[in-house]
């Protein structure tokens, strides 16, 4: 829900055929998602909060709608580190085209860079440069998602050291 939460107030895809009801407002559904949210972080007494989903790369690709995942975050939490996993760009492509296959698109070869969303998710240069400016400030870590790189070869010890939390 969280990328959804930032999308620009027009944007239809796939996750919002999946979360959103078309028969009611979209801005209240908006709303009422943000609210449940904040209840839910009002509920806590965590001293760190772990906030994760591959869709806030690869969906949020507007200024926009960066800012508005900014302002909603900050509007719950004294500090936001953001720590980004990348892969060589061809292994980026190469498990994208695997996974799109495996749900039924016909791709017989791989899309080449003049693809955006493919593009959007190979340009690693351009994710940082934009989520640097939505997040002026914030420590962002950038790591490398390929097993020889990850701490123990694992990703999620990779990420706890990296959060700072223990294991």
């Amino acid at each position: 829900w969280l990328p959804l939460l930032a999308y620009n107030p027009n944007r239809v895809d796939d996750l919002t055929r999946q979360w959103l009801d078309p028969r009611r407002n979209r801005a209240a559904q908006i709303e009422e998602r943000i609210a449940r949210l904040a209840r839910e972080l009002e509920q806590g007494d965590e001293a760190a909060w772990i906030l994760s989903s591959e869709h806030l790369q690869s969906r949020l690709t507007t200024p926009e709608e960066l800012r508005r995942l900014r302002n909603l975050l900050e509007r719950h939490f004294k500090a936001i580190e953001l720590i980004l996993y990348i892969r060589r760009p061809i292994a980026t492509a190469v498990s994208l085209w695997s996974t799109a296959v495996q749900c039924g698109h016909p791709f017989s070869t791989l899309p080449g860079p003049e693809q955006p969303y493919w593009h959007n998710l190979c340009d690693h240069a351009a994710t940082i440069r934009r989520w640097r400016a939505a997040f002026p400030g914030a420590p962002l870590q950038v790591r490398l998602f390929q097993r020889g790189d990850l701490l123990e070869g694992d990703l999620l010890s990779d990420f706890c050291a990296a959060a700072g939390i223990p294991a």
